[in-house]
């Protein structure tokens, strides 16, 4: 009976049935008109379902899916030249490496402290470790706990100086704050051990993390990056000429581009976000605000929905001083997607649970709201227990522009290379896709426009002599 029921629909439901681009962006932004503050997640939701979700006929509704379907599961054959770069493994590392990415859009300052760079400070280490104040700085405190093998090592680990540990229980030690893919996946608040731990090796020094973005920059220069976005925590309010002065070393000193996104913590306390607001809102337009140019939603969603921070970013948005992203699907709340695109964000971090949520994935399509992907960081945090379960491939094949970036780059132990080497070898992406995923990262930047024009400018010129070498055609 369930057979007969799905041939006779798909019959009727075609692609004429599918609803109105004019009529999914006009209705899921009348669902957008809340001012005095966020209402309660019961009531939105009531709210949303009745004038947005029920707004659409289940005919509608099922033609949309056939359609995104459609799309998500055609599969574009790869050129045989490519193809043959992808199958051979020095090639398409070497392919990786040098293909010209553009920018990366989702970056986390506190993540890119690399195991090189720590076992250097951790050997310099003067004082002795003591395992009872690095488990006391890993699991004391909300939001954070290691493993239970975790904590018998260091309970059993005797206090003495790092070079006097054996070698293994050195790796040990240092292993505590980079999370291995073979031993994924992590949950959110063991990730969000790691930074405790890092700063009692690495106290907050302006040296030391001038020192570290500069490292990552080289790497990333060297990668085909030429524009980062860091979403930073700062302490307020904000030293505009430090950040300045700071910013223009980095390009000076590496060659890139790098702006700033706002991190709004969803676990802080409500008074310290609306501070941060309030400060940012402070600022007559976006020059005096340089280089900072966008807000940035982050932690853990299983706690705090993005919801919950209308208040603190509608006020932004509506000024017109920054452009925004949330960190949204990437765990807890499936409607966190939606609620950021109903609070008029640009760009989604993450993204990957609205993959069932076809209105509003429809919308993104329509409004061109671009999602960063971050491929190690969702299997390392189970997002996805595997790669072919991401949905990025799905996104771009719909219509939803995609771009891809590492997160926290030193303790996921990736880079941008190791990410298009992910996407090579666990999907079926053709090369014009990936083209497009690395130049939508400029398209969908928070830039400039003249600094936009002229990285998309020199990214094509870049393609030119790529293809060239790699004897590669593209639309």
């Amino acid at each position: 009976m369930r057979l007969l029921f799905l041939l006779i629909f798909t019959s009727c439901a075609q692609l004429e049935d599918r609803p109105s681009s004019e009529k999914i962006i006009r209705k899921f932004y009348e669902t957008s008109v809340w001012k005095e503050g966020a209402p309660k997640r019961a009531q939105w939701d009531k709210h949303v379902r009745h004038t947005f979700y029920n707004s659409f006929s289940y005919r509608e509704k099922k033609a949309l899916e056939l359609v995104h379907e459609k799309a998500w599961s055609s599969l574009p054959k790869r050129d045989q030249l490519f193809d043959a770069i992808v199958k051979n493994k020095n090639q398409r590392q070497e392919f990786c490496k040098e293909i010209p990415k553009g920018g990366m859009l989702h970056v986390h300052p506190t993540g890119l402290v690399t195991r090189e760079f720590l076992t250097k400070k951790i050997k310099s280490f003067k004082k002795k470790i003591n395992p009872l104040d690095l488990l006391k700085s890993g699991t004391e405190g909300p939001r954070k706990e290691l493993k239970k093998e975790e904590i018998r090592f260091l309970k059993q680990l005797k206090s003495k100086k790092f070079n006097s540990y054996t070698l293994v229980e050195q790796n040990k030690i240092i292993d505590l704050m980079f999370l291995k893919i073979e031993k994924a996946p992590f949950d959110f608040i063991r990730f969000q051990a790691v930074f405790s731990l890092l700063r009692y090796f690495i106290p907050k020094n302006k040296k030391i993390e001038f020192e570290i973005l500069k490292d990552f920059l080289l790497n990333a220069r060297n990668l085909g990056i030429s524009y980062v976005e860091l979403t930073n925590v700062f302490d307020f309010p904000i030293n505009m000429k430090t950040l300045r002065n700071t910013t223009r070393r980095l390009y000076k000193e590496t060659g890139v581009h790098v702006r700033w996104n706002v991190a709004f913590i969803r676990d802080n306390n409500k008074e310290k976000n609306r501070k941060l607001r309030d400060h940012l809102l402070s600022f007559k337009n976006r020059k005096d605000l340089y280089p900072i140019v966008g807000i940035d939603l982050v932690a853990n969603e299983k706690t705090n929905d993005s919801l919950e921070h209308w208040e603190i970013y509608r006020p932004i948005i509506e000024s017109g001083l920054l452009s925004s992203t949330i960190h949204a699907g990437e765990m807890g709340n499936p409607h966190n997607v939606r609620d950021a695109l109903l609070m008029g964000v640009n760009r989604v971090g993450h993204g990957v649970l609205v993959q069932d949520d076809h209105l509003s994935m429809e919308s993104m399509v329509i409004s061109k709201k671009a999602v960063e992907v971050n491929l190690k960081s969702n299997l390392i945090l189970g997002v996805v227990s595997e790669m072919k379960e991401h949905p990025f491939l799905k996104f771009h094949r719909i219509g939803i522009p995609i771009t891809f970036s590492t997160d926290d780059e030193g303790i996921f132990e990736t880079d941008m290379a190791k990410e298009c080497m992910l996407a090579l070898e666990k999907s079926n992406i053709t090369y014009n896709e990936l083209k497009k995923a690395y130049f939508n990262s400029l398209h969908f930047s928070f830039a400039q426009k003249d600094l936009k024009k002229q990285l998309l400018h020199s990214l094509k010129k870049d393609y030119r002599q790529f293809e060239k070498k790699w004897q590669l055609k593209s639309n």
